[in-house]
């Protein structure tokens, strides 16, 4: 799933009338939810109530020309369960994947 975050919060700004959502100046907020089934049943199968974590998100934020991608660690949320492991995994695998993205830091 994929959401214009930034056109969310623009379209609802005179909705709410709340004045400039937009302090920060982003030029572009994006959200993506995905989900890996394999992670999923790892965790249902492990914990189930840790499988909540699962789909994953990133949220992609832009400005002054520089984009920023802010993904939330699993671990955080499943600590001290059996789906420590499995979590640590997920993890790795997103870290390493945006890590493999040319340019990132």
């Amino acid at each position: 799933m994929h959401l214009d975050v930034l056109k969310r919060i623009e379209a609802k700004e005179k909705v709410l009338h709340i004045p400039d959502l937009n302090q920060g100046k982003f030029t572009d907020v994006q959200a993506f939810v995905f989900c890996n089934p394999m992670f999923f049943s790892q965790l249902l199968n492990s914990h189930w109530k840790s499988a909540a974590v699962c789909p994953l998100d990133l949220t992609v934020f832009a400005k002054n020309g520089t984009t920023t991608i802010v993904y939330p660690e699993r671990i955080a949320y499943t600590q001290k369960t059996s789906a420590d492991t499995i979590a640590n995994r997920i993890d790795s695998v997103v870290i390493a994947a945006l890590k493999s993205i040319p340019g990132a830091v």
